[in-house]
């Protein structure tokens, strides 16, 4: 298998270019500029006459070129026998493969792995068996879609279900491999039936584009094998009928449905029709179509239908009845309509994955329910409501540009049109109906066109600008601010990654939650109803997505750091000592890269930043590439915190003026990976001794000795009613424990947001920001603290663990909370308490402490006491 850049080849007489164009600047601007149809556009000269052909397919308004691209590359001579297959796994592209192998074409297989996101993992499978099958794994070329476009979506913005130049894009990806293989034809498996939807479906798309591929890689030809869809199918089918022959169709994907609604749609197809094949959902357009063709097929060829397959699936009465004894809410939305309409609803793939998530939400009760039920509306209002809502409502009143975008006054039109009686004793029960109406289609839309979650947007060029704002503000010298100056910066990069984090209470975090229908149907229910319930029908206004995620992320993420807060930080200390100033610094927790930018924008030269997820590797090396100059230099580490060396936590040999950092509140903030100090200490007390103080101890070390400080955010919280303590026992194992480190009288307030934003005279909540100094001291005492801070935990009687279990616990149940005489005791286990013996090596303490200064070592011998004093050669 031949993947991207690599060359391999059977043929003897094949002489491989000793150059190859390099076109990964330009796919790029390609992919972004002809997904989204913009106004402007830069573009080589040969593509003039293509875009003006694309826009006009499109409706687009003519867009203004700008020529200013200009491609140089060296053009290697063709072979007119060889070909390139653009194979994405399905039908037709098989199908393709079958003609080229019989014209005599010497084929290499293309295949653009995750293009299509929602089937990427079926396709691929696809791919490599049919690759296989032919005998072609040594020449198949696999790449990936570039992670940075995969968001690049044309319906997003115009409702297109692909990019209206998709087709092209591949052949863009493609020339250099024709280069490197010279291939002199391409053979794109195109339907020439005049019925295209996209203008990358139609031969003049084609032509017009071949005047730019050849400019790059030289004359060479694309060929396509059949005219229409039924030809392809065709040519499989034959093929698959002979005997002792691979059956290639069943192999293939065509389908475009996401993995998680595949298998149910496929129950609920078959349940209706005998035709649904091992690699089709049955109901999505792609393999209603490829039905419906294949009917024809056998209708000319007298070839007898497929095994019936009802047999291995619940009929749809059945789901019918089960889902009414189990679920409340089948019963307030299909009770009332006659079984024979019921099926339309129930046999629906999403309603079918939805409904029992929300089974445990609040619903009408029983008695409201009959009380409906006896009333004297006609059951076919009701039906014509639900049926008016669900159904028949243009989708786009619900999906507007490719977002959510809830149209609630023509919706309300809908409910009044509806002929039910004025004076009923239950209307509140009929609006709930009404509303949940409303939420499952907004569902059914969200699913259907695949929209993600709906992030706040910012633009590459915001978060520049918000950086310089940072760099500009003058921070005041006597307190911590609300100033939001640099939060653009890192959320560009980073809010994916901290809305996957859940907040206290939270079991997933917003962008998580949005993918699970359950966690969906709920939110949504409740911001609908607060926008019509006592509003008049010309108030209304559409739901966008702006409040869609407000309502998600309030109370259900993390806190983003104010980056602004570094720079009023070193204010404040600058004006307690005139003279300080901050050469370095250093987090031992990143966060989000919050802080990072507030030290790039500081101007601070040597940067230490540390975090324990590596996941947001990509997002910090992106912060410091764009934000920071050539005399700046940035250390990024990937570990536990306490697990930094001296030598990792000072890379120069030079110590620190500030180290900035926010701890991760114990069990209030469950970050991702699985080296989490809530995850390696599940107990508060080993939380305390095996993560907080071990890094107070190691940062400390790490501190200049004169003008050297550590400002540490760190807080209380509540949980299950019980007060968790991380302020005071941290301060008094500082007074009491590390005679190198002075607590301060001074604690910044850090504010955090006003309980009531429309109040802005209110005082905003507050946590804490401990001032920390080194005092001089020597750090003789640091093994000895260090050793006896490990042996609180690893002491412990031993006791069973069960890893997984302790994780899967962590993870999803709520934790319950002792109190002790001194500290809070949390036990997140539900069998008996568990000790650190997991992640602690309990014989070799003192291995552990020598590594913190010689992380080279490999010695097991104890620290001799005599020596265990020896300071660091750091000074």
């Amino acid at each position: 298998m031949l993947r991207q850049g690599e060359i391999h080849s059977n043929n003897n007489d094949v002489v491989l270019p000793t150059e190859s164009i390099s076109l990964t600047n330009y796919i790029e601007r390609f992919y972004e500029s002809f997904s989204t149809l913009p106004s402007a556009l830069s573009i080589p000269k040969e593509l003039e006459e293509y875009t003006k052909n694309l826009y006009e397919f499109h409706k687009r308004p003519q867009p203004s070129l700008d020529t200013s691209i200009k491609i140089s590359n060296p053009i290697t001579p063709l072979n007119p026998n060889r070909v390139l297959i653009p194979f994405s796994g399905g039908a037709d592209s098989t199908a393709a493969i079958l003609w080229a192998k019989e014209k005599g074409f010497d084929c290499y297989l293309f295949h653009v792995s995750s293009l299509n996101q929602a089937a990427a993992t079926r396709e691929e499978k696809a791919v490599v068996a049919i690759a296989e099958t032919f005998g072609m794994s040594d020449k198949l070329i696999q790449i990936k879609h570039p992670t940075n476009l995969k968001k690049m979506k044309a319906y997003q913005t115009y409702q297109l279900s692909e990019s209206p130049a998709k087709n092209q894009y591949i052949w863009l990806q493609a020339l250099s491999y024709m280069q490197q293989f010279q291939c002199g034809k391409i053979i794109f498996s195109i339907q020439n039936s005049g019925n295209a939807s996209h203008f990358s479906d139609t031969p003049p798309s084609f032509n017009l584009f071949q005047l730019l591929a050849t400019a790059l890689i030289g004359q060479h030809q694309w060929l396509s094998p059949y005219q229409t869809k039924t030809e392809y199918l065709k040519a499989l089918i034959v093929h698959d009928r002979q005997p002792s022959t691979p059956q290639l169709f069943s192999m293939s994907s065509s389908c475009f449905r996401r993995d998680q609604f595949f298998l149910q749609n496929q129950k609920v197809s078959r349940s209706q029709y005998d035709d649904v094949q091992d690699n089709e959902c049955g109901s999505c357009k792609k393999c209603v179509d490829l039905r419906d063709i294949r009917q024809q097929i056998r209708d000319e060829l007298n070839i007898p239908a497929p095994q019936n397959f009802k047999k291995n699936i619940v009929n749809s009465q059945q789901h019918a009845t089960v889902a009414k004894k189990q679920n409340p809410l089948y019963k307030t939305l299909l009770g009332l309509l006659p079984e024979s309409k019921q099926s339309k609803y129930l046999e629906h793939p999403v309603l079918i994955e939805l409904m029992p998530d929300i089974m445990d939400r609040r619903t009408i009760t029983n008695e409201e329910f009959e009380t409906i039920a006896a009333s004297n509306i006609k059951s076919t209002e009701i039906e014509a409501l639900i049926d008016a809502i669900i159904f028949k409502h243009p989708e786009n009143d619900f999906v507007n540009n490719g977002e959510v975008c809830i149209n609630l006054k023509n919706l309300v039109d809908t409910y009044h049109q509806i002929q039910i009686p004025d004076k009923i004793a239950n209307k509140s029960s009929l609006f709930e109906i009404f509303i949940r109406a409303i939420v499952i289609r907004a569902i059914l839309e969200i699913r259907n066109h695949r929209i993600d979650y709906p992030f706040k947007k910012i633009s590459l060029e915001d978060a520049k600008q918000d950086f310089q704002n940072l760099q500009a503000y003058q921070a005041h010298e006597k307190k911590l601010t609300l100033k939001a100056a640099g939060r653009k910066a890192s959320g560009f990069f980073l809010t994916a990654e901290r809305l996957k984090v859940p907040a206290i209470f939270s079991k997933y975090g917003p962008s998580i939650a949005w993918q699970k229908n359950s966690l969906l149907f709920t939110p949504m229910r409740t911001l609908i109803q607060d926008h019509i319930v006592g509003k008049k029908l010309d108030r209304l206004t559409a739901i966008n997505s702006d409040e869609i995620r407000n309502c998600y992320e309030r109370n259900k993420t993390v806190d983003q750091f104010r980056p602004a807060t570094v720079l009023e930080v070193i204010a404040i200390l600058r004006d307690k000592d005139p003279s300080y100033k901050v050469r370095s610094a250093f987090d031992p927790c990143g966060g989000w890269a919050d802080r990072l930018v507030g030290f790039l924008a500081a101007n601070i030269k040597n940067i230490v930043y540390n975090d324990v997820n590596k996941d947001l590797k990509e997002g910090y090396t992106q912060v410091v590439k764009t934000y920071s100059h050539q005399e700046q230099q940035v250390h990024l580490f990937f570990k536990a915190a306490e697990d930094l060396t001296i030598d990792e936590m000072c890379p120069n040999k030079e110590r620190h003026q500030l180290i900035l950092t926010g701890v991760p509140f114990f069990t209030k903030e469950k970050y991702l990976g699985n080296d989490q100090a809530h995850i390696r200490y599940p107990q508060l007390t080993e939380w305390l001794h095996g993560f907080l103080y071990p890094m107070v101890i190691k940062a400390g070390s790490a501190l200049d000795s004169q003008q050297g400080y550590i400002v540490l955010n760190i807080a209380d919280f509540r949980i299950n009613g019980h007060e968790i303590q991380l302020v005071d026992p941290l301060k008094n194992f500082i007074r009491t424990q590390i005679p190198f480190l002075t607590l301060l009288d001074v604690e910044l307030k850090y504010p955090r947001a006003c309980i009531n934003t429309q109040n802005k005279n209110e005082t905003p909540e507050c946590s804490p920001l401990l001032v920390i100094k080194r005092n001089g001291n020597p750090l003789q005492s640091i093994p000895r603290l260090l050793e006896a801070s490990y042996s609180t935990i690893a002491n412990k009687p031993p006791t069973k663990n069960n890893n997984k279990k302790r994780k899967q616990l962590t993870e999803d149940s709520e934790s319950s909370t002792t109190a002790s005489s001194d500290t809070a005791i949390m036990d997140v286990s539900e069998d008996k308490p568990v000790d650190h013996a997991a992640t602690m090596d309990r014989p070799h303490l003192a291995t552990k402490v020598m590594k913190f200064y010689h992380p080279n070592s490999k010695t097991d011998a104890k620290l001799d006491p005599s020596t265990s004093g020896s300071p660091s050669p750091l000074r």
